[in-house]
């Protein structure tokens, strides 16, 4: 009678911690960490009131960011990153693991105008500038030091991130324009 009593509440008591908790997490980029930057990480935990702590293995550096439920992370060399949430009272109790993969953070997309890169432009466009595309969900400023702009088969070159006077005035001449290359 004792043995089944002591199953009984060892079935409960697991029964509790697995039911109840629901562990969600997302990145900044869709399921991938980059090297050499610091990544954002938003854990979701139900219920609210669970007292928790993640950790982070492969993690050059690791914390709490200003924003609630958020971290900020450094990953080191490695292919992957894993984050264990666990119970805070009892870090042998583990509500969730995610490993997430590691990469090279890719390089941002020029734009000529409004105009991506390689793509035909407008003759009225000025700036060129470098950003990522709204499918990466990364949100940093460039600054373009120098270029090279190339429209049909003239070749322009600058500094900062405005066209010269030539080329502007090369572009508000020419009624047709072919594909414009920026390097």
């Amino acid at each position: 009678m004792k043995l089944i009593t002591i199953l009984i509440f060892l079935i409960l008591v697991f029964y509790s911690y697995s039911q109840d908790t629901v562990v969600s997490l997302t990145t900044q980029s869709t399921q991938v960490m980059y090297w050499n930057i610091e990544n954002s990480i938003e854990f979701t935990i139900a219920p609210s009131s669970l007292d928790y702590q993640v950790n982070c293995t492969n993690c050059d550096t690791f914390f709490v960011s200003k924003q609630t439920n958020t971290y900020l992370a450094t990953v080191g060399k490695g292919r992957y990153t894993e984050f264990v949430i666990s119970s805070l009272e009892k870090p042998s109790v583990v509500y969730s693991k995610k490993r997430i993969q590691n990469n090279y953070i890719p390089n941002p997309t020029l734009y000529f105008g409004s105009a991506m890169n390689g793509t035909k432009c407008s003759k009225f466009s000025t700036l060129i500038s470098a950003k990522y595309t709204s499918k990466m969900n990364l949100n940093y400023n460039f600054e373009v030091q120098r270029w090279v702009l190339y429209i049909n088969d003239k070749k322009y070159s600058g500094d900062g991130n405005k066209l010269t006077a030539e080329a502007q005035n090369y572009l508000n001449n020419e009624t047709f324009l072919n594909v414009s290359i920026i390097q």
